[in-house]
């Protein structure tokens, strides 16, 4: 009967913690802050545009390596 007991302990502080990093790593947050903070509106544009750009800029830099590829032939 302990034993089911610690079991039942055991699961629900797993599941309890799973559920906060979770949250954490689905929000691209460090993995032990707080998962229910309300992030500003500048700063969910500031992330979204930290991804925007760096793929601009990727795909700009293999187009004018293509560009070059051709003017070279």
């Amino acid at each position: 009967m302990k034993s089911i007991s610690n079991l039942i302990i055991g699961l629900l502080i797993g599941a309890i913690l799973g559920l906060w990093l979770g949250i954490n790593i689905g929000r691209d947050q460090t993995l032990f802050s707080n998962p229910f903070e309300e992030r500003s509106v500048q700063e969910k544009f500031r992330k979204a545009g930290e991804g925007f750009l760096e793929s601009a800029g990727d795909i700009m830099e293999h187009s004018s390596d293509t560009l070059r590829d051709k003017l070279k032939k």
